[in-house]
């Protein structure tokens, strides 16, 4: 569904975030 791409979208961002340390 819509929201379950959106979730993974997020999960994707934050992991991003961490990697990076933002």
């Amino acid at each position: 569904a819509i929201y379950d791409r959106l979730f993974s979208w997020i999960v994707s961002r934050i992991n991003d975030c961490i990697n990076v340390r933002c």
